[in-house]
Formats: structure tokens, C-alpha cells, sequence
């Protein structure tokens, strides 16, 4: 069993690498737009072809010349930190390439560790982290406390009210969960299980 959990546990770390929710980065005019379902990325598109047309009919314009260079600095910081991400996400170039695609597995996701950096809600950040710090202490730290049943347990289930609140906060705040979520929930309530299974074979062993 202690093998078993060592593999779930292992799982259960990999799966914070996995897509997990929706993510898509546009531009309107020049403002960023940021959205985290489907339905916003239309209305990006929709504001973005008007913004066109706008642009296109407005005479001043053509005497008084912007500059990208210039328009990008005018810019807010967090638009510029978007535009930033957008850039490494697209770069294929060694290290950059590699954390782009540690925040962001596959085009238009967020990974868990992708949401503790970017996302909707701060409370969907907490609980996510809060997740992966108590997988990877069960995973490496465990020879710690592994006399501790009701602890160890105690952090399992700890662990799996987080991933469910985290369910529960992006479903409220209309975020498109991707498969990663489920997997990553029902690989914490396995793990969960395989511990609760393995304390009880050692509680029977050790009353014979």
C-alpha cells in the first residue's frame, strides 16, 4: 500500500500541470481584454470589429499619427503584463517557451499552477495553491508526520475541499473548466481514499 500511495500522491502532483480551466487573450483597440469562457471571447471579437469601424471613420486621426511603440506605453501595467504573457506563450524559444507552457499546457488553458498566477478570482487562487502545497508535502514531506494518521487524513481531506471549492468559485464566476480540473479533482479523492484504506489495513494488522 505504501507504494500505491506513493504513486497517487505522484499523480496527484503531475495533475497541477495539467489544463484546467479556459483562458483567452485579446485585444480591443488598445485595451486588453481577458476572458475565461467562450461566450466573453465572442463579445472580445464583437468589441474588437467595432472598435475597427470606429477607428476607420474617425478623420482626426489622420492628423495626429500614434505610434505602436507609442501606443503600447500608454498602455496600464496590467494590460502590459498580458501583452507580456501573450508574447512567451508564443515564443518557442528555450526557457521562456517551457514556463509559457507550464502556465499555459495547451493554447487557451491555464494550468493550476497557471491560475495561482493568472486568474479570475483571488479566492480560486488561495484555494488552488493552498492544493498544491498540501499535495507536495504529502508527497515529499510525509516521513514527517506518518505516524499522524488523523493529520495526514485531516490534510487529504483538506486537500479535496480546495480542489471542490475551486469547482464550485469558477462554475459561480462563469470560468469554463477543461478536463484537467476533473482529473486533478478525482485524483485527490483517490488519493484520499487509498490513504483511508491503507490506515485501515494497518489498524486490522496491528489488532491481530
Amino acid at each position: 500500500m505504501a507504494k500505491l500511495n506513493f504513486i497517487s500522491r505522484l499523480i496527484t502532483v503531475l495533475c497541477y500541470f495539467l489544463p484546467v480551466t479556459f483562458f483567452y487573450f485579446g485585444c480591443n483597440g488598445l485595451s486588453s481584454e481577458i476572458a475565461y469562457n467562450k461566450h466573453d471571447v465572442f463579445n472580445i471579437i464583437i468589441d474588437s470589429k467595432q472598435s475597427v469601424v470606429a477607428v476607420s471613420n474617425d478623420t482626426s486621426l489622420k492628423t495626429t499619427p500614434i505610434s505602436i511603440a507609442d501606443s503600447l506605453k500608454q498602455l496600464p501595467e496590467n494590460a502590459k503584463d498580458s501583452i507580456i504573457s501573450e508574447e512567451l506563450r508564443h515564443d518557442t524559444t528555450g526557457k521562456k517557451d517551457f514556463l509559457a507552457r507550464v502556465i499555459s499546457p495547451v493554447n487557451h488553458s491555464l494550468s493550476a499552477i497557471g491560475v495561482i498566477v493568472i486568474y479570475k478570482t483571488v479566492f480560486g487562487k488561495i484555494v488552488i495553491c493552498a492544493s498544491m502545497v498540501i499535495s507536495l508535502f504529502l508527497l515529499f514531506g510525509i516521513r514527517l508526520i506518518r505516524r499522524n494518521e488523523k493529520l495526514i487524513m485531516g490534510l487529504s481531506i483538506i486537500n479535496v475541499a480546495c480542489v471542490l471549492l475551486f469547482v464550485i468559485d469558477s462554475y459561480s464566476n462563469k470560468v469554463d473548466l477543461l478536463w484537467g480540473a476533473w482529473v486533478l479533482l478525482c485524483s485527490v479523492l483517490i488519493s484520499f481514499i487509498i490513504q483511508k484504506f491503507s490506515f485501515k489495513k494497518n489498524q486490522a494488522m496491528h489488532s491481530q
